[in-house]
């Protein structure tokens, strides 16, 4: 802990990270701003010093920025198979890593939809965070100690957009292909397999007409005999446009929510 010290600092700038509207991160403010840095004058040289006269932030153990922390943020949404669990306004919200609460937020509403964005600490010995975020360290969801699903993978590379439902409802499936330009107006349908599924109902939207050119369900155990699944229906022959395509799953009479493409 630095208190009440001098020390010789060196091009020091420290950047605060927030999260509004789930944009991408905006840094706005700067370590130095907090503290007061005085100039003493040598015969040989010059010499910046920092003076410290308060704790220092969470982010600034011992002059080195701690790791950064992995956000999160989505919907909270409700599910047939857990009728007791309905979404509100100041919900607890639970990140876990190995049994360890590794970050905490509040649920909020935004037009009408409950939201949370949450931060998911990293390992750090020196601040003495120990058993959070590493690379593949798997994270659990909790919600008014309510599990949720899907799981993740700790990963501060990019603010990431994850949509959390109890669990027993299927998860939305994670698209895999296509999603460039397609010669082939036949396209195979590629998307990763969600536990507790039994089908999937594909959708294939045009958005120059604005109409759902394609909807068909198909058996889980057909279309995932392969990783990843895939299907290529066999009345679909898409003219020159723009498409988007979403996929879902079903575990008999529950229905999970689409994917995020």
């Amino acid at each position: 802990m630095i208190q009440n010290l001098w020390r010789p600092m060196r091009n020091i700038a420290l950047q605060k990270s927030s999260v509004s509207h789930f944009r991408k991160q905006k840094w706005d403010r700067t370590f130095l701003g907090k503290y007061r840095v005085v100039c003493i004058g040598a015969i040989a040289s010059v010499t910046i010093f920092l003076l410290n006269v308060q704790t220092p932030s969470a982010s600034f153990i011992y002059g080195q920025p701690a790791n950064v922390p992995a956000t999160y943020y989505g919907e909270i949404l409700a599910s047939a198979s857990e009728p007791a669990f309905t979404p509100a306004v100041g919900m607890s919200v639970e990140a876990v890593i190995n049994g360890q609460v590794c970050g905490t937020a509040e649920t909020q509403e935004q037009n009408g939809v409950i939201v949370y964005v949450i931060k998911v600490l990293a390992d750090n010995i020196i601040a003495g965070i120990l058993g959070c975020g590493n690379a593949g360290a798997t994270i659990t969801f909790l919600v008014d100690q309510t599990q949720m699903q899907p799981t993740t993978t700790w990963d501060n590379s990019q603010t990431r957009e994850l949509n959390l439902l109890p669990t027993g409802t299927p998860a939305a499936p994670i698209q895999v292909a296509p999603n460039d330009t397609l010669v082939n107006g036949s396209p195979a349908f590629e998307w990763e397999s969600v536990a507790a599924a039994t089908n999937y109902e594909l959708v294939v939207y045009n958005i120059s007409t604005d109409t759902v050119d394609f909807s068909g369900v198909y058996s889980a155990g057909v279309a995932c005999n392969t990783t990843p699944c895939a299907v290529t229906p066999s009345n679909l022959v898409l003219s020159s446009g723009d498409y988007s395509w979403l996929i879902r799953a079903i575990n008999g009479g529950i229905v999970g929510p689409w994917s995020v493409y």
